[in-house]
Formats: structure tokens, sequence, C-alpha cells
């Protein structure tokens, strides 16, 4: 479990420049990760991209369909509790073992925290960048 703040850039790219530039970042941290970690095409790289492309789906409909209802802080939350949800999941179908299912409330509780945290510094990031006052 980690704080996440290479989702930053893609909350930041979804809330500047819409869904299409939040996938090519998206992606881009995926395969730079991959090359630098030598995990390319590894099971990780698997399960982290799975579940990358699906938080990033999240995030894009969220986006789309609740802006006036959910803030940067909302939609890293969703992002991330997509991510952790996806990711036992294709955990689970990759190895077979249904306690993997132990981490879920661990992993949404980190999911809640970390998404939150990085929807506060990317809210204050946008604010600033326009020009507001943040908080």
């Amino acid at each position: 479990m980690k704080l996440g703040l290479g989702n930053l850039p893609v909350v930041l790219g979804l809330s500047f420049y819409g869904s299409s530039a939040a996938l090519a970042i998206s992606l881009l941290k995926l395969f730079l990760g991959g090359l630098l970690s030598g995990a390319l095409a590894g099971p990780s790289f698997f399960i982290g991209g799975v579940a990358g492309l699906c938080s990033w789906m999240v995030m894009a409909a969220v986006w789309k369909w609740g802006r006036p209802y959910f803030s940067e802080v909302g939609l890293s939350v969703w992002g991330a509790l997509t991510h952790q949800l996806s990711q036992l999941a294709v955990a689970y179908l990759y190895i077979g073992q249904v306690a993997l299912f132990s981490l879920l409330p661990l992993a949404l509780l980190s999911a809640l925290l970390s998404g939150m945290l990085i929807g506060l510094l990317a809210y204050w990031v946008r604010a600033r960048w326009m020009g507001e006052d943040a908080f």
C-alpha cells in the first residue's frame, strides 16, 4: 500500500485536459514504472495496469457525469477505491486464493485516506494554478 503520488498527474490531467489526456498520462506512468522497476510484462505490471485502467475509467465517468457533485477529492477517492478493488480482483484471478480478500478492509481504508490526500493536493494545485483561494 502506497500513498499514490503517481496518481496526482492523472487527476490533474483529467481536471485540466479531460479523459484522453488522463489516459495518456496513466499509460505513460504504467510503462515508465514498468521499465524503471524492471517488471515490464510481469505479474505486478499486469495487475497494476488493469487496476490503473479500471481506475481511469471510473474517474473519467465520475468527472463526466458527476462533476457538479465531485471535486478533485471525490474524483481521487473514487479512483483509489477502484484501483484497490481491481487489484485484489485481478490478483485473485491470477493467484486463485480467496484469502486475498481478507486484505479488503485495510485496502479500502488505505484507498480512502490516500485518495483524500492526493485529491486535496490536486485541488490545491488546481486552485493555485487558476489563481483561486484554495482554502
